[in-house]
């Protein structure tokens, strides 16, 4: 009895999508409670001192717009990665939590990171690239709507860099993109889908 308990315990935790799950209820945890997003940002002038900002940052925002969007995007594609490959789509958030703030550091000249557009950046090139990966669309049109979506990405960061403005985002809002982050998640999405083997599922 004990031992049939535990598989079906075991098979529910990895077909939940927890990851996703966790995400949003600390990004809802974090802009419902005031002052808690400069608790989390990432700042550069200190981030060795605190060096879990680089992780808590993600889940920060700026404004409610920034805060809205980020959040559907983020669950709404995590939601649908997660339940259909789980270890991909875990392996490739845990590996831009920690790869964005690190770029981010390393290339950027602003002071504080928030959002969770990175996260929803490997997300989305996961999907997409998967999808085509399948053969999920197969007619002769449907076919080129995951190369479509890759495309749109690349010029959406291409607008960011030049532009220097968000794509989707108001902007009145009081922060300025970050493109390496979209950059970065995108690649690890990207190498993600591409992974081979039962273990990446």
């Amino acid at each position: 009895m004990m031992a049939t308990r535990s598989v079906g315990i075991g098979r529910w935790a990895k077909n939940w999508p927890t990851a996703t799950f966790l995400g949003t209820a600390a990004a809802v945890l974090v802009f419902c409670m005031p002052g808690l997003a400069v608790a989390t940002q990432l700042q550069t002038a200190n981030w060795m001192q605190e060096p879990w900002r680089m992780i808590t940052a993600h889940f920060a925002h700026f404004s409610p717009r920034h805060f809205i969007y980020d959040l559907i995007v983020f669950a709404g594609l995590g939601l649908v990665c997660e339940r259909r490959w789980p270890l991909r789509t875990r392996w490739a958030l845990a590996l831009s939590t920690v790869a964005i703030p690190v770029a981010f550091l390393a290339t950027t000249h602003l002071e504080t990171y928030r959002g969770l557009s990175g996260l929803g950046s490997a997300l989305m090139v996961l999907l997409t690239t998967r999808l085509h990966v399948e053969g999920a669309f197969r007619s002769h049109i449907t076919k080129w709507l995951p190369p479509i979506a890759g495309l749109a990405f690349l010029a959406k960061l291409l607008f960011e860099v030049i532009t220097g403005q968000s794509f989707f985002v108001a902007q009145d809002s009081i922060f300025d993109p970050v493109p390496i982050a979209h950059l970065v998640g995108g690649l690890i999405g990207f190498v993600a889908a591409l992974t081979t083997g039962r273990a990446s599922h």
